[in-house]
């Protein structure tokens, strides 16, 4: 808890109804972000939960409404509220039933829970609870915005064809990780392709799915210096338009590494100085006796190639296997750019 929520953490006396309350709830850190996103007069969570993302959206509007179904939870959640000094409706009810009754507020928040009837994790939108898919037509009736939270592994072009008023969607990483989906709808949408958001602590890089789709990427051998996008990026498929906004090359289609003769500082990645494009059977890796590997596009898996070189983790060097454009295997071993 200190560690997911260092403020509740703080105050003597906060409940945990269960591990797996604290296990499925936000970060203190998500729930920051989303705050930062929305805001208005009157907010309704359907799927309050441990109460984490309402408490902090809550700073962000004039009346709140918190909806669970799970007494324990229910119960949990108006105790907190209270320690937190924050003024909550608390309401023990479905989601369903709750929004058929509720006034068209400013906005509802939903977070879907992707569990089946076994407990087991799921990832579709169809699969997860309340039915958000057949919900579809209600939540947009009766709020002038929507924040759905998604599971990381969801599919992005899935959820854009159930919502296709979605305006922006955020892709939330904590210290390189991506975290969850963050789609935002508003009632009738722009009638503009919406945004991806690539964020860790701050945003990143952000462009449009249509500029990806039309973007042309260039490729080359490998140059003075190699990148490899923030996991938020390659969440979000941006393999293309990057090489023309920061004016680098791909190594390969599907490498997903990228090069150039300068250094980019602000490439959204991690950033290296290539030192040596080395085969795999080049003796001098073996004699490197540690290192700190990655592979993108290679026909072997990071273990195999530790066990065959006899490498240990760690140290300086950074050993990048991959398949380079003229579809030849290559280690690169580079330094990192703090």
């Amino acid at each position: 808890m200190e560690k997911k929520l260092p403020e509740w953490a703080a105050i003597d006396g906060i409940r945990l109804p269960s591990s797996l309350a604290l296990e499925q709830c936000s970060s203190q850190e998500t729930a920051q972000w989303k705050a930062r996103l929305v805001g208005g007069e009157h907010l309704v969570d359907l799927t309050g939960g441990l109460g984490v993302d309402c408490a902090y959206l809550s700073k962000s509007f004039r009346k709140t409404d918190y909806v669970e179904r799970q007494p324990a939870l229910v119960e949990a959640a108006r105790h907190n509220f209270g320690l937190l000094g924050l003024d909550i409706n608390v309401h023990q009810a479905e989601a369903e039933a709750f929004l058929a009754q509720m006034p068209v507020c400013d906005c509802i928040f939903v977070d879907p829970a992707r569990r089946d009837g076994m407990g087991r994790k799921v990832v579709s939108l169809r699969d997860c609870s309340p039915d958000i898919v057949g919900l579809h037509d209600q939540l947009l009736t009766h709020c002038r915005q929507l924040l759905l939270k998604l599971s990381p592994a969801h599919d992005i072009k899935e959820a854009l064809r159930i919502f296709p008023e979605c305006e922006d969607l955020y892709i939330i990483a904590v210290k390189g990780e991506c975290k969850e989906l963050l789609l935002k709808a508003g009632a009738s949408g722009t009638g503009h392709p919406p945004r991806v958001h690539c964020c860790d602590r701050e945003e990143l890089y952000s462009f449009f799915l249509e500029d990806e789709a039309l973007a042309q990427a260039c490729y080359d051998l490998p140059k003075s210096y190699v990148y490899e996008p923030h996991s938020a990026l390659l969440k979000a498929g941006a393999f293309k338009k990057i090489c023309a906004d920061f004016g680098c090359a791909k190594l390969h289609p599907n490498s997903h590494l990228y090069t150039s003769e300068q250094l980019i500082a602000g490439f959204p990645g991690r950033k290296f100085e290539l030192l040596e494009c080395l085969r795999a059977n080049d003796r001098r890796l073996r004699a490197l006796g540690k290192a700190n590997l990655t592979v993108r596009n290679f026909p072997a898996t990071v273990a195999d190639l530790r066990k065959k070189w006899k490498l240990a983790e760690g140290g300086e060097d950074y050993l990048l296997a991959t398949t380079l454009c003229d579809e030849s295997h290559r280690i690169l071993r580079c330094r990192k750019i703090q």
